[in-house]
């Protein structure tokens, strides 16, 4: 659903890297904000506002998807 979520190149390659760190959750040893920030930065190479920007709206849609689980018990796709 990137493709849908975000038009620009950018927030795509932002997005997946937040994916990529969520998938390896287990494996990371950064806790705080900032570290995940920069680390995000690295793998993506774009500046801070962007990774922001695309985090709020992924925390948006997180917001809704768990709203609608918790009311049926499932999510529509």
């Amino acid at each position: 659903h990137i493709f849908k979520l975000f038009k620009k190149e950018k927030d795509r390659r932002v997005a997946d890297a937040i994916n990529i760190l969520f998938k390896r959750r287990e494996n990371l040893e950064i806790f705080n904000k900032k570290a995940l920030y920069i680390y995000i930065r690295e793998i993506t190479n774009v500046d801070t506002p962007v990774i922001t920007k695309v985090t709020k709206i992924l925390k948006k849609k997180y917001r809704e998807l768990y709203n609608e689980y918790d009311k049926t018990g499932y999510v529509k796709i």
